[in-house]
């Protein structure tokens, strides 16, 4: 079984999918991917193996993260359950990203 999770490893994503596959015992092979629609399509996509997709629906700088709620939907994709993570931030493991653009991201694709 793959688990696809947002890249890059190392990240809190990386963390949770560790969590996740520990407390839950699934032996997965962890399949990093540079942005959370490629997660989603992963997942929706019929494949010998099944696939797991951990997504962030929350975080503490944007909050409610819209743009991975709506890939939920639009690609018909379960919660097959939540795993609330608590992180130690530690300045010399932060990993920053570029501001958000999820508003216009649906926008540029088209």
């Amino acid at each position: 079984m793959k688990l696809s999770y947002l890249a890059p490893e190392g990240s809190f994503s990386y963390d949770a999918a560790v969590e996740l596959v520990s407390r839950f015992q699934i032996a997965a092979e962890f399949s990093p991917l540079p942005h959370v629609e490629r997660v989603a399509r992963s997942v929706a996509s019929p494949q010998r193996d099944p696939v797991l997709g951990l997504v962030p629906y929350y975080n503490f700088l944007e909050g409610l993260v819209q743009e991975h709620l709506d890939l939920i939907y639009e690609f018909h994709l379960r919660i097959v359950d939540l795993l609330v993570c608590r992180f130690n931030c530690q300045p010399d493991r932060l990993i920053l990203r570029p501001p958000p653009l999820a508003k216009y991201y649906r926008i540029l694709k088209r």
